[in-house]
């Protein structure tokens, strides 16, 4: 309008900066238009549309008929219908966009729960796995090396006739097995022994 009233390209800014945000914008937003959970591209193209339609029937005319030197013929109620209905169908896109946007906040919020919770089990999954680890190593490896011990002690504070016995996994039990032979091997020495100094 101001164009249009005074003739100077000054006033021509405003539209050209416009026409480079809506640019912009339409770009912008036509990138994730298609996406079927924003559901945005019906009020897109609408929006384009009157964009379009407020451009080409007002704002261009006035541009084409001022450049020639023509008295502006172009009416400016025609130009408030035609934003004012542009105007309505960005409240609706917005009004969308908006929609979308709570949509995937409530998304993300659930989705980081759900990521909490898988966090939490893991965390008490691997806590049970190391006490099961723990007492089952104290079951089946600790207590009966320590029995084994108890047995080799009360062999080696001289108790010769005590016979040792592993239990337990194969490795202890083979040991105990190994123990009990050099305890036989070491008694019936002794007994050679004293038979002999007898």
């Amino acid at each position: 309008r101001g164009y249009a009233l005074a003739g100077q390209e000054l006033f021509l800014e405003p539209w050209e900066s416009g026409q480079r945000d809506e640019a912009a914008a339409a770009r912008s937003l036509s990138e994730v238009a298609d996406d079927p959970a924003l559901g945005i591209r019906p009020a897109l193209e609408q929006v384009e549309a009157k964009a379009d339609a407020w451009r080409t029937r007002y704002a261009e005319p006035i541009l084409t008929q001022v450049q020639a030197g023509r008295p502006v013929t172009v009416s400016p109620m025609l130009g408030k219908q035609l934003f004012d209905d542009l105007r309505a169908s960005l409240t609706a896109l917005q009004r969308d966009l908006d929609r979308s946007a709570a949509d995937a906040r409530h998304d993300l919020n659930s989705s980081a729960g759900r990521l909490q919770l898988v966090g939490l089990l893991l965390a008490i999954g691997l806590v049970v796995l190391l006490l099961v680890l723990v007492f089952g190593l104290r079951r089946v490896v600790l207590r009966p090396l320590s029995a084994l011990t108890a047995e080799v002690r009360r062999v080696a504070g001289g108790d010769f006739d005590a016979e040792v016995h592993g239990s337990g996994p194969r490795e202890i039990v083979a040991l105990g097995a190994d123990v009990e032979a050099m305890r036989r091997q070491i008694v019936a020495e002794f007994h050679a022994l004293r038979d002999t100094t007898a």
